[in-house]
């Protein structure tokens, strides 16, 4: 299973626009907080994947 953009945005409760927007450096309006915590939220997602496989099959 990938890592969906839809489930990096649910994990910093922001829309998939928003989320798109930073994780693709998009210029835009989103707060440096915010725009750290959705990059936060894709770390997190990728290290899941890598130290729990048996969920993401």
């Amino acid at each position: 299973m990938k890592i969906r953009l839809k489930d990096i945005a649910q994990m910093a409760h922001v829309s998939e626009t928003t989320a798109s927007l930073v994780l693709n450096d998009a210029p835009s309006r989103i707060s440096e907080a915010k725009r750290q915590e959705i990059k936060k939220s894709q770390r997190n997602m990728a290290m899941f994947r890598i130290l729990l496989p048996a969920v993401w099959q």
